[in-house]
């Protein structure tokens, strides 16, 4: 059995249980436009709210402003290392 597309499997239907019972809104990190849009397109699509985020300055100001939410990170975005990562919790 090949663990990967098991794991993303799981990862997928944990993901969709979590939306389903929160109806949390979302906020989407990534620099690239073009892919935070398609993401927030594809997690609206699944009735919750998305909030593009395109910069880790933006990132800082909804984690202060928003109390209930998930955040989706793409760790390539320019300027997002480990220590941002860390900070976050």
């Amino acid at each position: 059995m090949d663990i990967i597309p098991a794991l993303k499997t799981l990862t997928t239907k944990f993901f969709l249980i979590i939306m389903e019972t929160q109806k949390m809104e979302i906020g989407i990190l990534d620099a690239d436009i073009k892919h935070c849009n398609d993401l927030c397109s594809l997690v609206k699509g699944l009735n919750s709210p998305a909030i593009p985020i395109y910069t880790l300055e933006n990132l800082s100001k909804y984690l202060k402003k928003n109390i209930r939410k998930a955040i989706i990170l793409n760790i390539d975005t320019p300027g997002l290392g480990n220590k941002d990562i860390k900070n976050l919790s």
